[in-house]
Parts: C-alpha cells; sequence; structure tokens
C-alpha cells in the first residue's frame, strides 16, 4: 500500500508510511474515523492519536482533541508512548579541581 500510495499520490514513503498505519489503527477506533470523516480533525493531529489510542478511549480522544493543537497531540503521544519516546538522561560528569 505504501508504494502505491508514494506512486499514485506523488508524496514521500515517510507520510505514505504514516497515512497506511494511521488507516490500520482507526479499523478499531471507529470515533476518530469519524472525526476524521467529517473534517472535526485534521489528519496532522489524528495521526498522532491514533498511534496512541485505544477502543476503550476512542471516544473521549475523538471529543476532546477538536481543541488541542498538533503540538499538543504530538506531546500527547509521545508522553503515552513510553520508553522508546522518552529521552535518555543527561551524561554526569564530574569536575575535578587540582
Amino acid at each position: 500500500m505504501t508504494a502505491w500510495l508514494t506512486e499514485r499520490c506523488a508524496v514521500s514513503g515517510a507520510t505514505a508510511r504514516v497515512w497506511t498505519q494511521t488507516a490500520i489503527k482507526l479499523e478499531s477506533l471507529p470515533r476518530l474515523a469519524d472525526a476524521l470523516a467529517e473534517g472535526t480533525l485534521s489528519l496532522d493531529v489524528l495521526s498522532p492519536l491514533a498511534q496512541v489510542a485505544t477502543p476503550a478511549t476512542d471516544k473521549d480522544l475523538a471529543t476532546e482533541a477538536t481543541h488541542w493543537s498538533v503540538k499538543q497531540v504530538r506531546e500527547l503521544a509521545a508522553s503515552r508512548k513510553g520508553s522508546s519516546m522518552r529521552r535518555r538522561p543527561a551524561i554526569s560528569s564530574t569536575v575535578r579541581c587540582v
């Protein structure tokens, strides 16, 4: 599907992957899918949400996300993805004086 989207829609492979992953997730998220279809949520807002949403959170996220910016949604998604999205701790160094 990604290759087809890349060719037919003249988008990058990364964009085609995001579209494909989002479409797959939306199969189990009917409220978010409806919000996209109705134009209530943009794809830029929906894509990060779809990666962390569950059927249990679908309805609430579809309602609440209408008031969120793309930046807020990306931050929410990053915080919910867990350790893979967390920053590495800063490397501490010891300073010695002579």
